[in-house]
């Protein structure tokens, strides 16, 4: 190999991306209609059906990590802070708790285990939204 096609390789390791939090809207646009999503069907549940205290807990936590989903997307904007990362994470553990407990007890109709993944899927995109506007903060710093 020549020394110029040597310089042409990439490098080793890969160059940092140049723009990090490019396409942050488009993400967090999805992520707020994801969480807006979780909102609605823990109020459907609510009004739906009266069922047993576990499934009012369930609609009761689905509520509550749409409305926290909502916040910390906000507070991502606003602050561009890590703790933003930490706290999406943290809920999407708890909310994934609550589904499986959910699951355990029998509590859950329809999707149940296929909707363990789907669920997964949307924690993911809540989680990327918020690491990719904390990204484009640091960046424009």
């Amino acid at each position: 190999m020549t020394k110029r096609q040597n310089e042409r390789q990439a490098p080793n390791p890969p160059a940092p991306e140049s723009r990090p939090g490019r396409g942050a809207l488009p993400v967090s646009i999805f992520s707020l209609l994801i969480s807006l999503l979780f909102v609605l069907y823990g109020i459907y549940i609510l009004t739906a059906v009266d069922g047993p205290n576990m499934l009012i807990a369930f609609a009761v936590a689905a509520i509550l990590y749409g409305l926290l989903g909502l916040v910390i997307l906000a507070c991502a904007y606003k602050i561009r802070s890590s703790w933003c990362v930490i706290a999406i994470i943290a809920s999407a553990v708890g909310w994934l708790g609550v589904y499986v407990l959910a699951l355990a007890s029998g509590v859950l109709t329809g999707l149940q285990l296929s909707g363990f993944f789907l669920l997964a899927l949307a924690l993911w995109c809540n989680w990327f939204a918020v690491v990719k506007v904390v990204k484009a903060g640091e960046a424009n710093s």
